[in-house]
């Protein structure tokens, strides 16, 4: 299950699942603006949208108890050709080339580091070292990474320092 982190300007004041969090949202929010009240997909450093009303996700068509989304993908004729001649055919042959990209460690460090990245420029773009940081964190040098976040405030800090677990080799 995907776990969600809120913020009010720079404090954490919650995490849990998307209903945890749609109801930490609802008792923080006073409706006016420049609440500061984001919430972050601890996956993928995205700022995501929460519906307080109802925070279920709505499903369409597809295997929805299987968590099946059917969307559209545009290829060649080669591509399809090629897709459709797998064994299983193309969606089993699509399914089975993400799962073995994904369990590649470069491919993970990649997507751990582009996760950080979104946290960053969404909350922490104007603070001091905020361009040091993130080329710090694409030069793979975790040492300077983590001393420029360093003067951030803590609870900043220590979401930075969750969701990074992977991103550096040192």
């Amino acid at each position: 299950m995907e776990k969600y982190t809120v913020f009010k300007g720079v404090e954490c004041i919650g995490s849990g699942n998307l209903a945890e969090v749609a109801e930490i949202v609802r008792r923080t929010d006073t409706g006016q603006t420049g609440d500061g009240v984001l919430v972050f997909c601890d996956s993928s450093g995205e700022q995501t949208d929460v519906c307080v009303i109802n925070p279920e996700v709505v499903r369409g068509r597809g295997r929805p108890k299987l968590g099946v989304v059917p969307r559209e993908i545009t290829l060649l004729p080669r591509h399809w050709e090629w897709l459709n001649a797998q064994h299983g055919g193309a969606s089993v042959a699509l399914r089975r080339l993400i799962d073995e990209a994904r369990k590649n460690p470069k491919e993970e460090k990649r997507r751990v580091r582009d996760a950080v990245y979104k946290f960053l420029s969404a909350l922490c773009g104007d603070f001091p070292d905020y361009e040091e940081s993130v080329r710090a964190l694409y030069a793979d040098n975790g040492g300077k990474f983590f001393e420029y976040i360093g003067k951030w405030p803590k609870d900043v800090r220590q979401y930075i320092e969750k969701i990074s677990d992977g991103a550096f080799d040192d």
